[in-house]
Formats: structure tokens, sequence, C-alpha cells
């Protein structure tokens, strides 16, 4: 179960740190603003 769930982790973690860099890829943010890429971060 340790290691689905190290499996499920990196794919969450992945998905969410491209998302990340589509989003400052663009000019102008199409899923996050201000407030969610800092509670998203931090």
């Amino acid at each position: 179960i340790y290691f689905l769930f190290g499996i499920w982790s990196g794919m969450v973690g992945t998905s969410l740190s491209m998302i990340i860099r589509i989003e400052l890829s663009s000019v102008n943010s199409l899923i996050l603003n201000d407030q969610i890429y800092n509670v998203l971060v931090t």
C-alpha cells in the first residue's frame, strides 16, 4: 500500500508542478490567480 501511495503522490506532484509551470509561462493566468498560487506553494 505504501508503494501505491508513493506512485499516487508522484503523479499528483508532477501534475501540480506542470500546471504551475504552464501558468507561470503564460502572460495571463488561466487557472490560478495569485491567492491560489500562494496557497499551493506555501
